[in-house]
């Protein structure tokens, strides 16, 4: 309960609450206490111009960053307690399962969403993907969080740096994690005999299933390194992973997404050339009729005095 005179939202109260070795609820606590007074304390006097221009959640963030850093102490304190926070929970859980179902049974999916809005959420998990619920409720959370700019960000990465000189805070090992885990899953549901049956055959003859988990390795190794040849191939195996996942042509009896045209990138097969360039990457305005004659050049029993070329 506030003292007598004092704001219910006091940041120097809330600096000196934190306490980075509290139980994991009692630091979770703390962080939804922090984003919650970025929404209702009292902002104090800013230019009309840029509060008409800037959402009034980032004129907070900036005005907290500010305090943090006319005071050492406090904002080592913070510091501590959002470093904490950022090591311990599972961010790659937001990353690849916020958002699915669980469980592929009706009646158990419809428990779990019940027991979601009528249930009290608990902030005693490490669950990224949970904590978010927490952490930002409202649908318009989006909107602030995208409208923060690069140097309130750079102002916001010394703030955490602040605290444990010399700890890892980057962000590709949960996004590397994420990606692993998503394609293991996809991988294993289309191997799953109650899928794989249903499948088309023309959509599985260059084995979809089979290169997920080899792009994704390939696109973990090249992401994880800073040279400029690894930046390129990183951004070839990003291409390739997404184009693996969209067929050359819709379904028997379905209508193609109006957001697809004729120009987009789609499957990725290669050529009976065995190109080491996916078709997509080499052209895409390239028509099928020219596809199929480049195969039919090259099919077994053609000459092969000299080397053909992939007009494919």
């Amino acid at each position: 309960m506030a003292k007598a005179g004092t704001s219910a939202w006091d940041l120097t109260a809330l600096f000196n609450a934190a306490d980075p070795k509290a139980g994991i609820a009692e630091r979770h606590l703390w962080v939804i206490r922090l984003v919650e007074w970025l929404r209702h304390a009292p902002l104090e006097s800013a230019g009309k111009t840029e509060a008409r221009a800037t959402p009034t959640l980032v004129l907070r963030l900036r005005h907290l960053l500010g305090v943090l850093e006319r005071n050492p102490e406090q904002q080592a304190r913070a510091a501590g307690m959002l470093g904490v926070f950022l090591r311990e929970v599972d961010s790659a859980a937001l990353l690849a399962a916020f958002g699915f179902a669980p469980r592929t049974g009706l009646w158990g999916e419809l428990g779990r969403c019940l027991r979601a809005r009528v249930l009290p959420l608990t902030p005693a998990t490490s669950d990224l993907g949970e904590l978010s619920a927490l952490l930002f409720p409202h649908g318009q959370d989006i909107a602030w969080l995208g409208a923060i700019d690069d140097e309130t960000l750079a102002r916001l990465a010394r703030v955490l740096d602040a605290g444990e000189a010399g700890v890892p805070r980057g962000w590709r090992i949960a996004f590397f994690e994420a990606i692993t885990f998503l394609a293991s899953a996809i991988r294993a549901a289309g191997f799953s005999p109650h899928l794989r049956q249903r499948m088309s055959a023309e959509l599985l003859v260059d084995s979809p299933f089979h290169q997920l988990a080899r792009v994704a390795e390939k696109l973990r190794k090249h992401g994880s390194s800073d040279a400029a040849e690894d930046r390129a191939e990183f951004i070839q195996e990003a291409q390739y992973l997404r184009a693996i996942g969209r067929p050359a042509s819709p379904l028997p009896g379905r209508r193609e997404p109006r957001w697809r045209s004729s120009a987009t990138p789609r499957w990725p097969a290669r050529c009976s050339l065995r190109c080491t360039t996916p078709r997509w990457a080499r052209t895409a305005s390239t028509s099928r009729s020219a596809s199929r004659s480049a195969r039919s050049r090259s099919a077994p029993g053609a000459p092969t005095g000299s080397r053909a070329r992939c007009t494919c």
